[in-house]
């Protein structure tokens, strides 16, 4: 099973996501969770380092994300994946207006069954995980929590 978490510049939310997915089933007495591969990307991705309050907050759970580097992502990026976990609903209408216009419905549709925000994989009902990006450090703190505890319950509940 190969899952991307995608978020808009790939420096915030979704690495911190894909660290934390793969921390927690890492933990996981279930091997196929162990085995899932996690990855993440962004809409606009690729040009920066991760956020400092993203790196900090991995650091003092012990996960050292100093390998990290942020991509963008492509139609060939999206299809090697099994689940497409987004940050925000607006993150599909966007991938599939600039990377599958040219299917039709039928297909279109099958690409967004891949696609769910990260609040409904954990089933907590649906939303968004604010973006950080520009917030004081108190406010992206909170937004980071937010994605560890959807990201355990996600990992506890598969």
């Amino acid at each position: 099973m190969k899952i991307a978490v995608l978020c808009v510049g790939n420096i915030c939310r979704s690495p911190v996501g894909e660290y934390l997915l793969r921390e927690y089933a890492k933990k996981s007495e279930n091997q196929d969770i162990q085995s899932i591969i996690f990855d993440s990307a962004g809409l606009h991705g690729g040009f920066l380092e991760l956020a400092e309050d993203s790196r900090e907050y991995l650091e003092k759970k012990g996960i050292n994300p100093s390998g990290f580097k942020s991509k963008g992502i492509s139609r060939d990026y999206l299809d090697q994946f099994d689940k497409i976990w987004i940050m925000a609903s607006w993150h599909r209408k966007y991938i599939l207006d600039h990377y599958y216009a040219e299917l039709s419905w039928k297909e279109r549709r099958k690409i967004k069954s891949k696609m769910k925000t990260l609040v409904e994989v954990s089933g907590e009902g649906s939303g968004d995980v604010k973006d950080p990006y520009g917030l004081p450090s108190n406010e992206y703190i909170e937004i980071l929590k937010q994605i560890d505890i959807l990201s355990k319950k996600i990992i506890e509940q598969l």
